[in-house]
């Protein structure tokens, strides 16, 4: 359970800050301290007193991955580990900055591509809400025609689409919400469908540092057995269970569902090249960030259509009652 005393902006500082000091060939002590200095100097209280812990922590002979799984997802928690065990904790860091990094940058590409289209889309609904809910009902209670409740008719139509858009975007959002907390809490497990999700990029990256130090596959498994992530621990077992059968064709262990056609493809052909295998999971990193920011544009694409979409529905409705009205006042007064 990750610790409230820290932000999340300030966990990133913090590992910025130690793999800017671990790529300059310093020891983890040495590093935790210049941070603690550099901290005291920019007076950076949050960043001070994490570095502090941790540099204790170090003293104490515990882990790095022990003393951030606080604070990590248990997926950059996986990464660190095995980087431990690899003997690789800088590329495990240099891994979960740069996937901090680029879903801090995707948010930022959601807000600035939503933000407008959603304004849009919500200014509209209550612009409509306004017109069919007092406006309408105003002119026909001042206005007792039969052209008036006409208006009213179709104000009452109106506000029942509001109604049901409403209860449609409740469910949306109780959908959405209990998706992240099945995610986070581990509720069920995740189905291995051929998309590539933020556990593809783990998985992959755990595979790219295993293949960096010197220890098997089999030891690396076995630990992440026990500390790793459920969807992790779901895609080693599917891995190790083909390791006892024999299969060792790197394309053929990559096939647990979580990596598509394509990148098994092209991994097929860049192990025929002769490419070592921590240089092929790289890659295949590579492809699926690429991947997951592609499918990513797409759906915002889609997101923006929609709000569009909608507001236009919402402007016109709103048009059509505006014109009613005006047309019965415009009746009545002639």
């Amino acid at each position: 359970m990750r610790l409230p005393m820290f932000s999340q902006r300030a966990i990133d500082r913090f590992l910025h800050a130690l793999t800017y000091w671990l790529r300059g060939g310093i020891q983890l002590d040495q590093a935790l301290h210049g941070i603690n200095l550099v901290s005291q100097e920019s007076r950076d209280r949050a960043l001070n007193r994490l570095s502090r812990d941790m540099r204790r922590a170090s003293q104490n002979g515990k882990a790095l991955s022990a003393s951030l799984s606080a604070y990590l997802e248990q997926d950059e928690q996986s990464i660190l580990i095995v980087g431990e065990h690899t003997g690789s904790v800088l590329s495990a860091l240099e891994m979960i900055v740069e996937n901090r990094d680029f879903a801090s940058s995707r948010r930022q590409q959601l807000w600035r591509a939503m933000a407008y289209p959603s304004v849009l889309a919500s200014g509209s609904f209550v612009v409509l809400y306004i017109v069919a809910a007092h406006l309408a009902p105003a002119i026909q209670s001042i206005y007792q025609t039969e052209e008036a409740s006409a208006i009213n008719g179709g104000a009452q139509w109106v506000q029942n689409y509001l109604v049901i858009n409403f209860i449609l975007f409740m469910i949306m959002l109780v959908l959405c919400a209990w998706r992240v907390l099945a995610k986070k809490l581990e509720w069920r497990e995740t189905r291995f469908a051929r998309k590539l999700t933020a556990d593809s990029l783990s998985f992959c990256q755990v595979l790219a540092l295993s293949f960096q130090g010197t220890k098997s596959l089999v030891e690396i498994f076995a630990v992440l057995q026990t500390q790793g992530s459920l969807p992790i621990r779901n895609a080693i077992a599917r891995v190790t269970g083909k390791l006892r059968h024999g299969v060792s064709k790197l394309e053929h262990l990559l096939a647990v569902g979580l990596i598509p056609n394509s990148i098994l493809f092209e991994v097929h052909l860049l192990r025929k090249e002769g490419v070592n295998q921590r240089d092929i999971m790289l890659k295949v990193c590579k492809r699926v960030c690429d991947y997951r920011n592609t499918r990513h544009r797409n759906y915002i694409k889609y997101a923006a259509t929609l709000c569009y979409s909608l507001a236009l529905v919402n402007i016109a409705l709103v048009v059509f009652t505006l014109s009613d009205s005006v047309s019965s006042i415009l009746q009545h007064i002639v």
